[in-house]
C-alpha cells in the first residue's frame, strides 16, 4: 500500500462489515508481518458482475521482498474464486501485480477514483473474458474514502 501502514489497514478491516470480506494475515516470530483484505466492489453500470478488490495490502518494510506479499495475494485470489467472483482488482505497484498475472485495469476499460498513479490500478480475470466489453468505474466501499485510503 502506497501511503498506508498496518495500523491504518486494521482500521479499515475493523470498519468493513461485509460478510464476504476476508482478512488474510501473515505472521512470523515477531508478530504480524503483512495483511491483505478482500472486499466486494461494484462496477458502475454492471450490478450483476461480481468483482472483488485486494485492498489494502501491506507488508512491513523489513519483511518485503521475501514472498510474503505474493503468498498473501495468491491466498486472497483463491478466496475470491470461492466467493464466486469473476475478476479481482487491486491498486498498487504495477510491476508486483503484473508478475502475478494482473494487467492494467484500463485495458479492460476499468478505472477508479483512487487511481492517483497511472498504471497502478490492475485487474485479473478469474473467469475467461469476464471483463470483455465492459467499461466503468470500480467503486470501493465507503470505508476506504472515510479513512482517506
Amino acid at each position: 500500500m502506497r501511503r498506508g501502514n498496518l495500523a491504518q489497514i486494521s482500521l479499515v478491516a475493523e470498519r468493513v462489515t461485509d460478510p464476504e470480506t476476508g482478512r488474510h494475515l501473515s505472521e512470523g516470530e515477531g508478530g504480524l508481518l503483512g495483511h491483505v483484505m478482500v472486499s466486494r466492489v461494484e462496477l458502475s453500470g454492471y450490478p450483476d458482475r461480481v468483482l472483488m478488490a485486494l485492498a489494502p495490502l501491506a507488508v512491513l518494510p523489513q519483511h518485503q521482498r521475501h514472498g510474503i506479499g505474493k503468498r498473501l495475494v495468491i491466498s486472497a485470489v483463491k478466496r475470491c474464486r470461492l466467493l464466486g467472483a469473476g475478476a479481482v482488482v487491486a491498486a498498487g505497484h504495477a510491476d508486483f501485480y503484473t508478475h502475478l498475472g494482473f494487467h492494467p485495469a484500463c485495458h479492460y476499460g476499468l478505472y477508479c477514483h483512487h487511481d492517483d498513479v497511472p498504471g497502478s490500478f490492475v485487474a485479473f480475470e478469474l473467469l475467461p473474458d469476464y471483463l470483455e466489453g465492459l467499461c466503468g468505474e470500480v467503486q470501493f466501499p465507503d470505508t476506504f474514502s472515510e479513512l482517506g485510503i
